[in-house]
Parts: C-alpha cells; structure tokens; sequence
C-alpha cells in the first residue's frame, strides 16, 4: 500500500479543489481550478474543471498522473441523487480514479466532514449563498437551506448585501435610519452619492453577474457593523438569527435539538471576524442551549479526502483528521 493515493475533490460555484493523500496520510498533492457547480456550469465545464484540477494536483505531487486508488467527490449542485448518479458516470469516464472506489456527493457532506473531523454533528455554510446540514453517527442526515439566491439563502454574503441596499434606499428616502452603509455602498459602486443615483445603482446591481455583485458587498457590511454602525450591526445579527434557525429545523430532524451537539461554520461570511462569530454564537444559544459552535477543524477538500482514506486507512477517522490539520499544505487549502 505504499504507493496508495486517495484523490478528495471539492468542486465549488466559484472554483474547485483537489488533493491527493497517501496511505500516511500525508497531503502530496494540491490542485485548484475553475468552478465545477453543475447548476450554474453544466455538466462538461464541471468535469472539466474536475479534470484540470486533478491534473494540477498530480503535477504538484511530482509523481507520474494515474487513476487514484479511491477518491470522493464533493460537488456544489449535486444534492439530487440523479445529479450524483450522472456526475459519476462522467467522472468514471474522466478516469480520475478506480471505478469500483469512487464516490461522489454533494459538497454540504464533505464540509460537515472536515469541519468537524468526520464526527457528527451540523455544519452551517454562509458564503455567497447559505445551507446547513446535519448527520448523525448512524449516518441519517438532514438540510435546510440550499434554495438559492431567488428562494432563500438567508445570512448569506448576498442576503446581507440585498438587505444593506435596502437600507440605503430607505434612508435616502427618509423612511429609514441614518447609516454609515450609505457612503460606503456609494464608494463601493464608485457613486458620487447614493441620491439621485437609482438607475446607476441598478445598472451596478442588475443583469449577469449580479448574484456575486451584491455578496461583494457583505465584508462592507460586516465592517460597518464592527465599527458600531446600529443598521449593520442589526441586518448581521438577523442574519445570524436566520442561519440559526435553519440550524434548529436540521437538529429536528436528527433528534439533535435537546441533546448536546457539535455545529461548525464555514464560508467568506462565517469566516469574516469576531463579530459575525458573537452573533452567531449569541442565536444559537438563543434556541440550541445545548450545541456549542466549534471552529472548522479541515477545509471540505480535506473532508473529502477523509472519506477517500476509509478505504485503506486502519485508525479512527478524527486521528486521520489530526494528522491532516496538522500538514504543512492544510492551511493554504481554505
């Protein structure tokens, strides 16, 4: 087993990631290429951005590209079983690992993975958009959330932009609080003023691209809310409420609501500073006395690759997961 290579893969809506792992458990490899979200980029871009980034992965291992001995797939878009069954014939065709040792899902699981080391418990996602999933040691899982930017994706990056906005509209109308959001949007968007600027303010925030547009505007929210701005400190900490209480409807139903449970936040929101943290932390406690929130522990391309290792290695997986957190390359994979 010593030249073993387990290939984990995280393929996101704004890029995808690879490594490959040895039967030590050493990290041997990292790749990173464009997004493989088989929503929004269809099926052929998401292999081949699967393809490139496992190329890149292999290049940087120095060793000669193979077939990985085992290999688990974490896909954005993949929450339907009938996207998971066509992503891995395509995959098994791309021939990125042994057939008969592949396995391919959706990127909420390989997050709960290595947030939390492979135990159990619920991982909250906020980045551009938001989910929350939950599995149980039994392996029942859970989710709420995951609806998108047009149905749902509350305490988002684009969620908490869509509500700043509102805000500056209501305060150049008189309608709404004085907020130090209103200078900061304008000199986002290059504005001389938010006033008299509706249809610039629109052309900034409307047509292709708008979705990624508005959640570029979550780390000025953010900000304003940490330099004591009353409207962003507020719209943060509704945020919160919301993402806490997806955490509440996927600890009912796993039997996790009245029994201690580990939950993790991960994404560009969750991991945006002390004060998205407090207020989360402050929601939970709120409604799950009993969960402790937890920082990350590994990156989901290491969750992925954890659930890869099952197949060779003889340990626990949280002792795998130690191993791999404490790697020179885990840092840079976040």
């Amino acid at each position: 087993m010593n030249d073993f290579v387990a290939l984990g893969f995280d393929g996101g809506g704004t890029r995808s990631r690879a490594v490959l792992v040895n039967s030590g458990g050493e990290i041997i490899g990292v790749g990173s290429a464009g997004p493989s979200n088989l929503k929004s980029v269809g099926l052929e871009m998401a292999i081949r951005s699967l393809e490139e980034t496992v190329s890149l992965a292999w290049k940087d291992s120095g060793l000669r590209e193979r077939p990985a001995d085992a290999a688990f797939l974490g896909f954005a878009g993949a929450g339907a079983q009938e996207d998971r069954e066509l992503l891995k014939q395509s995959v098994i065709q791309a021939k990125v690992s042994q057939p008969e040792k592949l396995a391919v899902d959706h990127d909420l699981r390989i997050a709960l993975a290595g947030a939390l080391g492979g135990d159990p418990g619920i991982v909250i996602v906020s980045g551009t958009g938001s989910a929350v999933y939950g599995r149980t040691a039994d392996g029942l899982a859970g989710q709420a959330g995951g609806w998108g930017w047009l149905l749902g994706d509350p305490g988002s990056g684009y969620w908490l932009g869509r509500q700043a906005l509102k805000a500056v509209v209501k305060e150049a109308d008189g309608r709404g609080k004085p907020t130090s959001l209103t200078p900061a949007m304008a000199a986002h968007f290059g504005l001389d003023s938010i006033h008299g600027s509706k249809e610039k303010l629109y052309e900034k925030t409307r047509g292709q691209g708008s979705v990624l547009r508005i959640a570029a505007l979550a780390p000025v929210v953010i900000a304003a809310a940490e330099n004591g701005d009353e409207v962003a400190g507020e719209i943060v900490r509704s945020g919160c409420s919301e993402l806490a209480n997806m955490a509440l409807a996927v600890a009912r139903k796993l039997g996790f609501e009245t029994e201690p449970v580990a939950i993790s936040a991960i994404g560009g929101v969750a991991g945006s500073g002390r004060f998205f943290t407090s207020a989360l932390e402050t929601a939970l406690a709120a409604i799950l006395p009993d969960a402790s929130l937890q920082p990350p522990l590994l990156p989901p391309v290491l969750g992925a690759a954890l659930f890869a290792m099952e197949v060779v290695y003889d340990g626990p997986i949280q002792d795998l997961a130690a191993s791999l957190e404490n790697h020179p390359k885990a840092s840079g994979l976040w």
